[in-house]
Order: structure tokens, then sequence, then C-alpha cells
């Protein structure tokens, strides 16, 4: 370790000196460069993601820090031996105007950046820091082959004569602008990210997943859940379900067809729910208090299902839920209060409140979350009250901060702040979010009173922390930002979000059509075939059968679950004499 630095443990607080410096990507013409003014008590890596969003990378690449004496960077990476750039301030490695830091991004690509530490200057206090000031030229893309390689990419790009330009035009998506730069629109990324809107980590209870699909029902019906995994083996007799469903002629008919068995039919299954509307909406109510016509393993999916499918219909589904909400186990009542919640069924509000009640006593189980829901979609005055109960009671749910954050009054402003102390890592996820809309809900006046009342701004050795001082702090990110966090947070899966996800995970969607009334079609070819169909030869012995996802033994060259393997079965079986 170089002489005279001090991990950030040992550092003593201090109002920090603010750093100007100037990030210039190295080896490059035109100059692509960045001016950001900077806390000099950030951490390298928080100085990692200032880069990262300021040049506009994706922080997809290994990285690390160089000051000529030492590397910094992740040290999860072991045998890369750098030091904890998590332990280690900017103002560590950088100390006079004028120093030098190289920062490294994408070894293949070998990104290198030069931070010139050009002032040091004192904090303003109306200003919320990192702040992007200027820059000039866009960040290279990511994968581009480091230097040579965009050099490369801009020729082709800009040039419709050459060889490579459809590849890269596809490549990049469209247009690329090389001189394209807003440093206002970093500075607002910059601020997001430092203000702790970020959800990783985040699992939403499949009442939040429900609520989701309640908002958004057309896209509910195209992508159900569990639909990855059937997409690339919809399974034996999918053809033969997909037609009953199709062709079923009473709605009690349709909802005997619920495909459990396969999610992806659920698509049709709700497509046909409207040729009997009005009559099977409350016959599909009534089928969320008779579990015992599913598998227990399936009574909860089943009852997000129906309730999904009945939440598209309006005043009808709210009279249809009304009807049997009594009647419903815990779980039920749950998915109807935030079906009730979507559907703006303000005289349910009174029966949400009781059930809410009813709920604390197993709120370990998240069904609480139900009614929460309910009473904020609702506005309802009593989300407040639930909040505070929530918060009182000790409850913690992922949900809980965009929840205080939509309904908190300043009740939960001293259990947000306490969740953030008592928990390091709360101060990078949505409490931070939290806070900044309650803040702005409550106002300057109720924010001190609140912070006084429990001795803020008592402690003789920080007279320059007052109530007013941290009020003005709290107030001071944007609400608008934690609003969009929030409403970007709560919404449902875009279709080409999903597709996304899909080509993360590897499925090849290319071929697929989307629609899956178009699938119908396409598998038609995997249809089993009655006995004897296109034989060859006598079916082997049982114990010398193809796998079920072999080729048939007769040639045909199906697999053999979609061949003779029903029939083979049905063989099998001794017949009367």
């Amino acid at each position: 370790m170089a002489p005279g630095k001090q991990t950030a443990g040992e550092s003593e607080f201090a109002e920090a000196p603010i750093y100007q410096i100037r990030i210039d990507l190295m080896y490059i013409r035109p100059p692509i460069w960045r001016r950001v003014l900077i806390p000099s008590d950030f951490t390298l890596d928080m100085v990692h993601d200032v880069i990262q969003v300021a040049m506009d990378w994706t922080s997809s690449h290994l990285h690390m820090f160089d000051d000529g004496d030492d590397q910094y960077g992740d040290v999860s990476f072991e045998e890369l031996e750098f030091l904890d750039e998590e332990l280690f301030y900017i103002s560590d490695v950088m100390s006079q105007v004028g120093d030098i830091l190289i920062y490294e991004y994408d070894f293949g690509d070998g990104w290198r950046h030069r931070l010139k530490l050009e002032k040091i200057l004192p904090p303003d206090p109306g200003v919320r820091y990192p702040v992007c000031t200027a820059g000039r030229r866009a960040c290279p893309p990511e994968d581009v082959g480091g230097v040579p390689g965009y050099e490369e990419f801009l020729e082709a790009l800009q040039d419709e004569a050459h060889p490579e330009h459809e590849m890269y035009v596809e490549w990049i998506g469209g247009d690329f602008d090389p001189e394209d730069f807003d440093a206002e629109e970093v500075t607002r990324e910059l601020q997001g990210l430092f203000a702790g809107f970020d959800t990783e980590g985040f699992e939403p209870h499949p009442l939040t997943t429900v609520r989701w699909q309640l908002l958004s029902p057309e896209l509910a019906q195209v992508i159900p859940p569990g639909m990855p995994e059937y997409l690339l083996d919809p399974g034996p007799g999918h053809n033969r379900r997909a037609r009953r469903i199709r062709t079923a002629r009473t709605a009690t008919a349709l909802l005997d067809l619920l495909p459990v068995e396969n999610p992806m039919l659920i698509v049709s299954w709700g497509k046909r729910f409207d040729d009997f509307v009005p009559d099977i909406i409350p016959l599909a109510a009534k089928r969320l208090k008779e579990p015992d016509r599913w598998d227990p393993d399936d009574w909860s999916w089943v009852q997000e299902r129906l309730v999904c499918v009945i939440g598209r219909y309006g005043q009808r589904a709210v009279e249809a839920l009304r009807a049997v909400f009594d009647d419903l186990d815990a779980y039920g009542k749950a998915l109807a209060c935030v079906a009730l919640g979507q559907l703006g069924a303000h005289r349910a509000a009174d029966r949400i409140w009781r059930y809410f009640e009813t709920a604390l006593e197993t709120a370990e189980t998240g069904y609480i979350l139900g009614p929460l829901w309910g009473l904020i979609d609702l506005e309802d005055p009593r989300a407040s009250d639930a909040v505070a109960i929530v918060f009182e009671e000790g409850w913690i749910y992922g949900e809980l901060p965009a929840m205080a954050g939509r309904a908190g009054d300043r009740r939960a402003l001293l259990p947000l702040l306490a969740w953030m102390a008592e928990d390091q890592a709360a101060v990078d996820s949505d409490i931070g979010a939290a806070i900044t809309l309650v803040a702005h809900r409550i106002g300057r006046q109720a924010i001190i009173e609140e912070l006084d009342a429990v001795g803020v701004g008592q402690d003789p050795v920080r007279p320059d922390i007052t109530p007013e001082s941290v009020a003005d702090q709290l107030l001071s990110p944007p609400a608008e930002l934690a609003e969009a966090r929030f409403a970007d947070l709560y919404r449902t899966m875009t279709l080409e979000e999903f597709l996304s996800a899909a080509d993360e995970a590897e499925l090849d969607f290319d071929a697929m059509p989307m629609d899956p009334d178009d699938w119908y079609e396409e598998l038609e070819a995997d249809e089993p075939v009655d006995a004897g169909a296109g034989t060859v030869s006598a079916p082997p012995p049982a114990g010398e059968r193809p796998e079920l996802t072999d080729v048939c033994w007769c040639g045909s060259g199906k697999t053999y679950r979609y061949c003779h393997w029903h029939a083979d079965q049905r063989n099998d079986i001794p017949q009367a004499a």
C-alpha cells in the first residue's frame, strides 16, 4: 500500500470538499470526455458508478483503478489481487490539484480513462452531488473492439457502400450519433442512482405479481406465468386440449378446462372467456371458493388465474367478488382485495380494511399485502394507518418502501430513517425513494417536528446537524425521481422485456409465433397418432422402447412421445376376454 493512505473505515466524518474531475477516454480522437463534481468522500466503487453513468457504459465488464502504486477493484476476483475499492476514498488516491488516476474498463477492449483532479471546491448546500457539468461526444458501444474497433465501426456506419455497413447498423440497432451528449441527462441519472433508487435483490410477493397483471390485463393474458418453460416443449396433448378450449360450448365446460397442466393455454382460455360474458363472471367467482375441484398444489395458481381473468370486467367483476368475498380462504380474500383496489371498488373499502385487521394475525404469510395494495389503490385514507401499523408491528416486506412512498404519512418517516440507519445496504435500496416521497408529502415543518421529538440536533459534538438541516437534506431529492422510480418498479413486464429475458435465457423465440393461436397449426405435426399409423414393424417389447424424446421406432421421424407412445401404453394393458 502506498504511504499515507487510509481506508474508508478510518476516515473522520466531515463536510467533504467537492472534487472537480475531468474524465478523458484515452488514445482516441476526436476527444471523448466528461467533467464531474463528486464529493471527496466517495469510495472508489462509487466513483466507478459515476464513471459508468457519465460515459454511458453498462458495467458489464471488469474494471480497476491504478494510481501508479496500487490497483483497486472488486476483490471477489481474488486472482487479480486488487485492493478493495470499497475501502478507499477518492481522496486517498487524489489529494492535490493535478493528480492523475487511471481507470480501466473491459480488459478485453481495454478502455482506459484518465481522471485528472482539476479543482477542489467547497460544497454548495443547494446542489445535490454528483453532477456532470460538461462533456463531449458519445461513448463508444460496448464490445465494439476497443479504439481500433470503434474507428472501424464509425467508418462502416457512415459509408453505406462499406461491405459491413448493414451488419453494423443491425448490430447497433439503428442510428448512432457519435456527437451525441447531454450533461443534464447524465446529471439526472447520477442523482437518481445515488438517491438510493435501486431494487437489486427485490423479490415480489405473488400478490404484487397479480397486481402487475391486473394493471395490464391484456399483457397478462399474452404472457402467463410459467410460459417460458413450456415454450420449447408444450407437452403431450397440447393441441387436443387447445381444441377442447376452442370448442367449449358452455361457461361451465370452459371453467372445467382451466389449463393447470399447461399455462401456455391460459391465453386461449382467457380469450374464450369473453364468449361467455356476462354469465361466466359470477360462475368463475364461485370457483374461487371451491378448492376441492383442484389439486392442492395447484390451488393458489388457480385462484390467481381466476382473479386475473375476472378482473378484466369492471363493475361486473366487483359485484361477483363482493358476493363471494366472505366465503373465500385467506389467500383468496387477499387476491380479491388486490382486484377490488384495481377496479376502484370504493364501496368495498370497509371490507378490505376489516380483512387487513384480520390478516395482521398471520402477517408472516405476506397476505396482508393484498388489503394494503387494495387500500392504496383506492386512495383510502386508512391506507396511511395501515402502513403505520405494519411499521409499528415490525413487519418488513420488499414492497413496503413503495407502499410507504404511495401512502405513508409522518408516522412512516422515522421508521424509514431507522430502517436505513440499521441496514447500511438499505441506503442503496427503495428506502431512499420512500423517504423522499414521504418528506415531500408531509412538508418541512412536520419533518422538523418529528426529528425534534427524537432529539435530533441535541448532540453537542455535531452542532451543525439540526432538525432544519436534516429536513432540508431529506427534501433535496426531487419527488418526481422517486415517483418515477416506483412507477417503473410496480408495472408489468412488456413484451419487449419478456423477449429480452428469454434471449438471455438462450431460448430461441425467433422461429416461434408469439400469437398462441398460430401455434396449434405449427404443432399439428406433433399430434399423437392413432395406433398403427406409420407403422413399419411391430412395436418392440416394453423394456426396449425409445425414450420419450427419442425418434419413434416406427420410422415416422417424430418423437416417440408424440407418435406411438400412447398407442403402446394402451397395447400394454391386458385386454379382457
